[in-house]
């Protein structure tokens, strides 16, 4: 457990530390899930699906040249790997809820911190180290002796002789006590995490304690009508936003773009406030009659309903934006969001067919929402936007070449450098112009082989297609 701690540490350290997302992040994941569903022991048929879902995600990195995704699957590694991790010490999947997964990373680092502390402390008194120590020691004697021979061989060939003295310098400068900071970060998290998961401390029987009743029956079912019945009110003042004209619709003194704009946030914020309502309004009230409670169930799948409605109103409003405006990242982001939010209501509704747990209905959630990054992640969307703009806007002051060429990650460089033939040529030229100022990226720039990006990659050779002279012969307005 400490050797394989030590190799992914380095490795983190090596390849992961200040270097570009690329297919690292696949292999360290895919290795550090392997030690993890290894040590998992009796549980690894409950801990399976999060870690390979875990690869499925960090394998998005080695495609996608977005940061934006490249964060996203950050995080959501890290979440899935330290749910995992908790799972394997013993913690029921059923007691994994919402609280869990948003409070799984921090915690799960603070616990591995203090199994790893702990583990030193027990080595320390017991000598339970001692079959690692052979290890250690040939280390410290291999590594004197392969830089001497390094010394040697250096003078023979030129290439030994620049790496050495590369990393000279490098030590010289102190570069590496950062990496190495960072590498005994990683080492500390995945052998704490290796040992909570080996250790399985017996958890007790989780006995579901009984949710905190907040609501009578009546309160239950006032609220529950009161908020059906404004839903029901809105949906039916859209029918008319759905099918007619809206800026017709939207009133005097509103335009078209303010309407198809305005109230996005505040649409989706309250899909989401309901969405929480419809499951405190089954957790935390009290039962009423066998006839109350099915009126009830029958207001939470109208509401779960209605609330579908009003983001397909949302998402309408972005829709009608987009066609008139041109799309952005930020807005189709949106769009993936307001998805998330109708699997969140499917899956509300079939616990709401059945016995509403909250916890259940949260790893659910989870996992809708884990996919969806991950197809944001394998889906070009950067280079669907460019294709999109072009296609709709091209020839017309609409398009934002800048944007375009500037705006969006590396992944969109390929369409937009195989569609400058459909632009005029001043939008061709000036396309062309903020493209080549990218040539000094750091995402473009050559690097290692564990830093590829299949996306990068391409940018690169798109960008080798276009005439050294173009940035310099007309500048890239706003840059």
């Amino acid at each position: 457990m400490l050797i394989v701690a030590l190799l992914l540490a380095a490795f983190a350290a090596v390849a992961c530390y200040d270097g570009l997302p690329g297919i690292q992040w696949t292999l360290w994941t895919t290795a550090a899930a392997a030690g993890l569903y290894h040590y998992a022991g009796p549980a690894r048929r409950d801990v399976v699906l999060l870690l390979a879902l875990a690869v499925f995600l960090a394998g998005g990195a080695a495609v996608t040249g977005n940061g934006g995704s490249d964060f996203a699957i950050l995080c959501s590694c890290a979440v899935l790997l330290a749910v995992a991790m908790r799972i394997a010490s013993g913690v029921p999947v059923d007691a994994v809820g919402a609280g869990e997964i948003a409070l799984a990373a921090p915690a799960g680092a603070f616990e591995t911190i203090g199994e790893t502390w702990r583990r030193s402390g027990e080595s320390a008194r017991d000598g339970s180290m001692r079959a690692s120590l052979p290890v250690l020691r040939g280390l410290a004697l291999a590594l004197p002796l392969v830089a001497l021979l390094w010394i040697l061989l250096g003078e023979a060939d030129p290439h030994l002789s620049a790496w050495g003295s590369a990393i000279a310098a490098w030590i010289e400068s102190l570069a590496f006590v950062p990496r190495l900071v960072f590498g005994s970060a990683v080492f500390v998290l995945v052998f704490g995490a290796y040992g909570i998961a080996r250790r399985r401390a017996p958890r007790p029987a989780r006995v579901p304690a009984a949710p905190a009743i907040l609501l009578g029956a009546t309160e239950r079912a006032i609220i529950a009508g009161a908020v059906t019945g404004l839903l029901a009110l809105f949906v039916a003042l859209q029918v008319g936003y759905f099918f007619g004209d809206p800026a017709a619709a939207a009133g005097t003194g509103i335009t078209y773009a303010e309407w198809s704009h305005r109230g996005f946030g505040e649409l989706t914020t309250a899909a989401v406030i309901v969405t929480v309502l419809v499951v405190l309004l089954h957790t935390h009230a009290a039962r009423g009659t066998e006839r109350a409670e099915r009126a009830i169930r029958a207001l939470s799948l109208a509401l779960a309903a209605l609330t579908a409605l009003v983001v397909a109103s949302a998402f309408r409003r972005i829709v009608l934006y987009e066609q008139a405006y041109g799309f952005t990242e930020l807005r189709l982001w949106s769009q993936a969001f307001m998805v998330g939010v109708w699997g969140a209501l499917a899956l509300l509704a079939l616990e709401i067919g059945t016995a509403l747990d909250a916890r259940r209905l949260a790893r659910r959630t989870a996992v809708v929402a884990a996919f969806l990054i991950g197809a944001l992640a394998y889906w070009d969307h950067d280079a669907f936007i460019a294709r999109r703009n072009v296609e709709r806007f091209a020839g017309t002051p609409k398009l934002d070449v800048a944007y375009l060429a500037r705006g969006l990650a590396v992944d969109a460089i390929p369409a937009l450098v195989a569609m400058r033939d459909r632009l005029p040529a001043e939008q061709a030229e000036e396309l062309m112009a903020c493209l080549a100022g990218r040539r000094g990226d750091r995402e473009l720039r050559p690097g290692p082989w564990y830093q590829f990006s299949w996306r990068r990659a391409a940018a690169r050779e798109a960008l080798a297609t276009i005439p050294e002279g173009a940035a310099t012969a007309r500048g890239c307005p706003g840059y």
